[in-house]
């Protein structure tokens, strides 16, 4: 079942697989699609909470690995919402699969996920604007080379806030042939 977070952000993510919805005022905005199973669910928990999945605007993903991206491309052509990423992110999730400096590469192809034909890359810590609501993507490379964090103000109607942070993950898990020395500037 979907949860509220704080204000007008819900968890809608299957358990154990985070996806966040927010209510901007002016259309939804989706954090992460989860497995590419994970779709019709998220479909469900958003409808349980009284919205359309035609009412996201943006989907945004914290990293391109299948169990945070597999669902985007179904949810995209669901919602008919824009996705947005980082640079490295976006080249990740157009090509459906990690790229090989990505220290989980050597795991494929359990890392490969559905790909995401238009994909928007968005600059580290320039905020986006949707409705009332901004959100700031964060870079946070650890976890792939690509990973994103977004920080928001979670408003109640009666305009207690709140800042909310979806972090992603710094922990980098590698295939057992992948050297991080490869990648050393």
């Amino acid at each position: 079942s979907p949860f509220q977070l704080a204000g007008n952000s819900w968890y809608v993510g299957p358990k154990g697989l985070a996806s966040v919805l927010i209510d901007s005022g002016e259309g939804l905005i989706l954090i992460d699609g989860g497995l590419p199973q994970s779709a019709l669910p998220i479909v469900e928990r958003v409808a349980q909470l009284g919205f359309e999945i035609n009412q996201v605007r943006w989907i945004l993903n914290s990293h391109a690995h299948f169990d945070h991206a597999g669902g985007i491309a179904a949810l995209a052509r669901l919602s008919g919402a824009e996705v947005l990423a980082s640079e490295r992110g976006a080249e990740a999730l157009r090509a459906g699969a990690v790229p090989a400096d990505d220290p989980q590469a050597g795991y494929a192809p359990d890392n490969q996920f559905p790909p995401v034909a238009r994909v928007r890359a968005v600059a580290d810590g320039v905020p986006l604007t949707l409705g009332k609501l901004q959100i700031t993507p964060i870079y946070t490379t650890g976890h792939t080379p690509g990973s994103t964090s977004w920080q928001w103000q979670s408003c109640d109607p009666q305009q207690h806030c709140l800042t909310l942070f979806y972090a992603d993950s710094l922990t980098a898990v590698s295939s057992p042939e992948y050297r991080y020395s490869d990648h050393l500037n």
